[in-house]
């Protein structure tokens, strides 16, 4: 496990630098308002989707206990199409109008489509634990895109080729996992509600709002911009301070849910109490390890790199960079010892954990935002969330083992 995920690290760095220098060709090459606008249409549908990709953490758990894949990817089939349609007939609609985002319907129905796709095989990764694929994923998905986007680019306009190009990205990753699983797909069929799938299906909701919970901070940060602050404001965020925090959760935190989790899964089930011990020690030092090479990294960017990589209109990003480094090791241990409870079968105590650090982030955003207007209140709120959140589990995490 620990090689696959040292591995994932490496591949996602390099994932990360095609996705960051993109990044940077886009902010020269399209207006920073229309960039602004494109990531929050990827937010918006993420925000409705994410729930399924919570949902992964109890669908191991099941798989695990039981090998019926069966009923697992059924449910999730039903479920998924559904918040799809309802997507697409309410909330894509209503969010157009509360953001006032001028797009064509069309463009936000292609994106939610695709990325459900997406979804829907992406989670059988961590339940077949398909680490090699993952890896292969990872670095896929950063290729992809910017070739479909060069490929598009002279039957588009760029803004439309970026929306495009994501699309098709979703779908063929999603094809590709379809060819590489090692089972086929299961015929649709009615599922039989037993007790075991009453519980899995009360997991697999409150792993999904926990998981939601936990990556809604980011969401509600947008809306915030949005709502209280500048089109420019909204974009520092979304183009720099967002695509950092995001790189660091791609690359750092996200391979603890998939391939920490699975393995730590197996470890509770067996009640092998020596090895949780020595995994949760190693996760630690690297916590430590990674938050001060993070700080570091991010600093030196925050003082040398926007300007010259993104030009003197990103420059006010670095004031909400700079603090945004308090939060990395918080983010980290969170997502390890959420883990750890849901291993346990903890889903609930997750959740209100999360919900929680959701409640103190928005207070303390409005409660900053009392004394006096700046772009800058949101991530300060945004570290209060996390850290309550890491105050919580760790209390609560004492004593399970």
């Amino acid at each position: 496990m620990k090689k696959n995920f040292l591995s994932n690290i490496a591949i996602t760095v390099i994932a990360i630098i095609l996705n960051f220098s993109f990044k940077i060709y886009l902010a020269n090459l399209i207006s920073k308002e229309d960039l602004g606008i494109y990531y929050t249409m990827i937010d918006i549908i993420s925000l409705f989707l994410i729930v399924f990709i919570g949902s992964r953490s109890s669908m191991v758990v099941y798989y695990n206990q039981t090998k019926d894949d069966a009923t697992i990817l059924n449910l999730f089939r039903y479920s998924i199409l559904a918040v799809t349609i309802f997507s697409l007939a309410v909330i894509v609609p209503l969010a157009k109008d509360f953001l006032g985002i001028s797009i064509p319907y069309m463009f936000f129905a292609l994106l939610l489509v695709s990325q459900a796709f997406y979804t829907y095989f992406y989670n059988q990764l961590g339940v077949y634990r398909m680490y090699q694929e993952t890896n292969i994923i990872t670095l896929l998905e950063a290729i992809l895109i910017i070739g479909l986007f060069f490929v598009l680019k002279p039957f588009f306009d760029y803004f439309e080729s970026l929306i495009v190009a994501t699309a098709l990205n979703f779908l063929i990753l999603s094809f590709y996992i379809f060819y590489k699983k090692p089972y086929k797909e299961p015929l649709l069929a009615k599922v039989e509600i037993n007790t075991q799938t009453r519980e899995f299906i009360g997991n697999s909701f409150v792993a999904s709002l926990e998981f939601a919970l936990g990556m809604l901070s980011i969401y509600i940060s947008v809306i915030f911009f949005t709502k209280y602050f500048t089109l420019s404001d909204l974009a520092d965020f979304q183009v720099v301070v967002k695509s950092i925090y995001f790189y660091f959760l791609i690359l750092f935190v996200f391979p603890i849910f998939k391939f920490v989790f699975p393995e730590l899964s197996k470890l509770i089930s067996q009640n092998d109490i020596d090895e949780i011990k020595k995994l949760q020690k190693w996760i630690f030092r690297y916590s430590i390890i990674v938050t001060i090479i993070s700080a570091f990294l991010t600093f030196g960017f925050a003082f040398f790199g926007i300007e010259y990589l993104f030009g003197k209109e990103y420059v006010n990003s670095s004031q909400m960079l700079i603090p945004l480094v308090l939060v990395f090791f918080f983010v980290l241990q969170n997502g390890f010892l959420t883990s750890l409870i849901k291993g346990y079968n903890g889903f609930k105590t997750t959740f209100i954990i999360r919900f929680i650090g959701i409640v103190v982030f928005v207070l303390s955003f409005y409660i900053l935002q009392s004394f006096e207007s700046n772009p800058i209140d949101v991530i300060y709120a945004f570290l209060m969330g996390h850290l309550i959140t890491y105050a919580l589990l760790k209390t609560k995490s004492k004593g399970l083992f």
